[in-house]
């Protein structure tokens, strides 16, 4: 799968229905870096609604965490989406599901990217802070046009002798290369477009 096949994932999510045989779908597109005040307090709500709900239900934390901050796969999202109507957090129809997904869920540059890269099998845990982690255990393309489709580019500032630091910010920006380097450009996925 492309990174941009796996963008537009988010933007067309079905979560199963608990109480009927059906799906709602859903769409993900805000940019959501570290979730918002009451986040986790909302992850705990739903986990705890669901487990209330039906005990045997499988109810993955980490993904509910992942999803309410940003660092979600389209998988979390959708089993934490599926968690919080069993937990009845939300009304089991389209438009509200779709209201609770744009107040509480989104997606930033980091868990876009790290998802995809565990998709791919390229990672085998998601990475809170790419920048941080491939810091010192990149491979770097020594030329533009060796670039490929599924890298992932981590804008840094790297100045002789010294420390490679995140361009322009503390923080640094994650992008995938969607395709080849082509005419100068190359067409990036980032999770900004959402």
């Amino acid at each position: 799968m492309s990174p941009g096949e796996f963008e537009r994932w988010y933007h067309t999510l079905w979560v199963s229905n608990p109480d009927s045989d059906n799906y709602l779908q859903v769409d993900i597109w805000k940019y959501l870096m570290g979730g918002q005040s009451g986040a986790y307090t909302e992850a705990s709500l739903v986990r705890d609604g669901a487990r209330r709900a039906d005990p045997t239900a499988h109810i993955d934390a980490s993904a509910t965490v992942r999803a309410f901050t940003g660092k979600g796969s389209p998988d979390d999202i959708s089993h934490t989406l599926y968690l919080a109507l069993l937990a009845k957090k939300v009304k089991a129809d389209s438009t509200a599901l779709q209201q609770y997904a744009n107040t509480w869920l989104g997606v930033d540059c980091t868990g876009f990217a790290s998802a995809y890269l565990v998709f791919e099998g390229k990672l085998n845990a998601p990475v809170h802070h790419l920048p941080t982690f491939f810091s010192r255990k990149a491979r770097l393309r020594m030329a533009v046009e060796d670039v490929q489709q599924g890298d992932l580019v981590i804008w840094w500032d790297v100045r002789a002798g010294h420390e490679a630091k995140p361009a322009g910010s503390s923080v640094g920006h994650a992008v995938l290369i969607d395709s080849n380097y082509q005419n100068g450009l190359f067409d990036t996925v980032e999770s900004a477009g959402f």
